[in-house]
């Protein structure tokens, strides 16, 4: 990621280095002394420290694993911090496991789950976690609760914690995977090794392996297989409910036919009918007949609109 000194996340470390063009020290802060053991002044980065094999921003002294950072200004601007632990960390876990199908790398997080050194920052990891980032950037928004409530909990704690996350292969600030089909995520186990109180600083070093052998899902092929799921899972529920709801507005219909003809058949509508003719003028029998056509005129209309009205909709 670029940037600039200003904004390095090295930088609140206080342990930097100015280089001239000749790569010879010029400047030393006193915490970059305490970390060598020395004053670096006059001396050569070649007499400092040696890059590591695989990557130009870890760095190996003679007794210390630094993560380093440049920065071209007038010179050479070079910010440190201290990840000996983290390098000592992964070689007891690669020698207990010499032969294991896991890629490790091993984090040192702030309280706040903010990165501030990893080990061994290599290419050869599916993710690339990167110092000052906070590591939420790097998880599932699925797995962000958990992982904010567990990390809380080992803060608070210090308690060992083995979590199963699923975490974004992409480059940072890149919105695509390199297949152009979105994010891209691989399942990972996130181990917690070991905390201290916040009283103190509330660091926090975990562990995170991946298996070799594990494949990266991009969001597009997750998206599709849940909408193919959903859709056959919405035509399957769509024909039960269609079934039932035939079945049942059979029922529905032999019940209130029968409702309708006990009505008919009441001797309060008899009764009722006769005074309402006397009182018209109107036969008896007529009135009788315009009540029961009346009546199965009202049942068709509220049956239908009851079972039949939205049939456009399954």
């Amino acid at each position: 990621m670029l940037h600039s000194i200003k904004n390095c996340p090295l930088r609140s470390s206080l342990a930097w280095i100015t280089v001239n063009t000749n790569k010879q020290v010029i400047h030393s802060t006193a915490e970059m002394k305490k970390l060598l053991g020395y004053d670096p002044i006059q001396k050569t980065l070649d007499r400092l420290w040696k890059p590591a094999p695989t990557t130009s921003c870890i760095v190996q002294t003679a007794t210390r694993t630094l993560s380093v950072c440049a920065h071209s200004e007038d010179d050479i601007i070079i910010c440190c911090t201290d990840i000996t632990d983290l390098n000592q960390l992964y070689s007891l876990e690669q020698q207990r496991e010499p032969a294991s199908s896991m890629l490790m790398i091993v984090i040192r997080l702030s309280m706040y789950g903010t990165i501030e050194g990893v080990f061994p920052s290599s290419e050869e990891h599916p993710v690339h976690f990167e110092i000052g980032q906070p590591m939420m950037r790097y998880i599932h928004s699925d797995d962000l609760s958990l992982f904010c409530r567990e990390l809380k909990h080992t803060t608070k704690q210090n308690m060992f914690r083995r979590l199963q996350l699923r975490f974004d292969t992409t480059e940072p600030y890149c919105s695509q995977n390199s297949d152009g089909n979105g994010p891209a995520f691989v399942s990972g186990h996130f181990n917690v090794i070991s905390s201290t109180i916040p009283e103190e600083d509330g660091k926090v070093t975990c562990l995170i392996t991946f298996d070799r052998s594990s494949t990266s899902l991009s969001q597009k092929t997750i998206a599709a297989t849940t909408t193919s799921f959903w859709r056959c899972a919405f035509k399957c529920g769509m024909t039960i409910v269609a079934t039932t709801r035939l079945e049942l507005s059979k029922k529905t219909e032999y019940y209130l036919r029968n409702a309708a003809q006990s009505t008919k058949e009441r001797p309060e509508i008899d009764r009722l009918c006769r005074v309402i003719s006397y009182c018209i003028g109107v036969s008896q029998s007529t009135l009788k007949a315009w009540f029961n056509s009346s009546l199965d005129q009202a049942f068709e209309w509220l049956f239908h609109k009851a079972f039949y009205s939205n049939d456009d909709l399954l």
